[in-house]
């Protein structure tokens, strides 16, 4: 069972065909230009890469997008599965493919996780807002600030992502769910 306190940083706790399931379940007809089977391979392959379990970013994509149905400020064909740059009054990142989109999603989470990178794909190039890194180390000032990220560990009661109260309990439910599949 997931729980508030583990890390995202772990070796796969479930196969992407579970997490597939789980997503169609939610939602058998996904907007956007991948297919859930697509997404789950791209996570799976990548997450691993950047000592992620995948069931995590997986569960956040689910509860970013609902289910990919979007509706917010996203554009479904953005292929932004993490809601990056979705703030009031802020146009949400776009990037060019599905495969771009999960690594932009891996590599914003891996800036919040690690005072460093990790792979060669943490780079502006897959998170345009990370601009400001030039080579510096990855978002230090953002683990100092959110020290509930510190090790890519979920705390339930600090505020990580708007509106904060309850999200990371909600991605920890979703991970449940798809452990359960």
């Amino acid at each position: 069972m997931v729980t508030v306190e583990d890390t995202f940083i772990s070796s796969p706790r479930v196969k992407g065909a579970q997490a597939v399931k789980y997503a169609i379940s939610g939602n058998p007809r996904p907007k956007g230009s991948a297919s859930w089977w697509q997404l789950a391979e791209l996570y799976w392959y990548y997450a691993p890469l950047f000592q992620m379990d995948p069931l995590f970013a997986w569960a956040q994509m689910l509860h970013e997008t609902g289910f990919r149905t979007y509706g917010g400020d996203v554009d479904p064909n953005a292929n932004n599965y993490a809601g990056i740059g979705a703030t009031t009054g802020a146009n949400a990142v776009r990037f060019r493919t599905p495969q771009y989109g999960v690594l932009g999603h891996l590599v914003h989470l891996a800036s919040y996780i690690y005072t460093g990178p990790v792979n060669r794909y943490c780079t502006k190039r897959f998170d345009p807002r990370l601009a400001f890194w030039d080579g510096a180390p990855l978002l230090r000032h953002l683990v100092r600030a959110q020290p509930e990220m510190w090790q890519g560990r979920l705390l339930p009661e600090r505020r990580w992502a708007y509106p904060g109260d309850g999200y990371v309990a909600a991605i920890a439910l979703k991970a449940n769910d798809i452990q359960r599949m």
